[in-house]
């Protein structure tokens, strides 16, 4: 497991990363997402508030009576800081994965950008296939009028037949 100073860059202190944390609070173009740096901090200050909500229903259970806050602090309380931490952990870790994926989006199209008219001189370049003229010579037509391809179904008239496609 790698411990916080193995994550930060070499030369980067704790107080560098607050500075950016709060230039960043600052941004008012949004030029950069803040969120995913921020995720360890909410997730801090959420085990923080379950283990002090914990607390006070394990001392609520006490006032209330002794059996009450027996079973907060042997059964529920620890039930309840799981369930709150695990739940923030789900709820962070799919914000995370909401904002990778913008991020592999937003390089995405970056490329797209970049590759777009280079695809467009490739398709210039090829021959056409036209492979659907060979079908339109086994065309036939059944006793209703309704067109039909010899290997496929019958064509409703007035519908489109695939054989009479002219564009690839």
């Amino acid at each position: 497991m790698e411990s916080q100073s193995e994550q930060r860059p070499v030369g980067v202190s704790p107080f560098g990363e607050i500075r950016r944390l709060v230039l960043g609070l600052a941004d008012v173009q949004f030029s950069e997402m803040l969120t995913p740096r921020l995720l360890p901090t909410i997730y801090g200050l959420g085990i923080v508030f379950a283990a002090l909500l914990t607390l006070y229903r394990i001392a609520m259970g006490f006032r209330e009576s002794w059996g009450q806050g027996v079973a907060w602090l042997v059964i529920v309380g620890p039930a309840t800081f799981l369930a709150v931490v695990g739940a923030l952990r789900i709820g962070l870790e799919f914000m995370l994965a909401i904002f990778r994926v913008v991020v592999h989006v937003e390089r995405l199209d970056e490329i797209a950008h970049r590759i777009h008219g280079q695809t467009e001189e490739i398709a210039e370049d090829l021959p056409r296939i036209q492979f659907w003229r060979a079908f339109s010579r086994l065309r036939r037509t059944d006793s209703s009028g309704a067109r039909v391809v010899s290997a496929g179904p019958a064509v409703p008239p007035g519908r489109p037949d695939p054989a009479d496609r002219r564009d690839c």
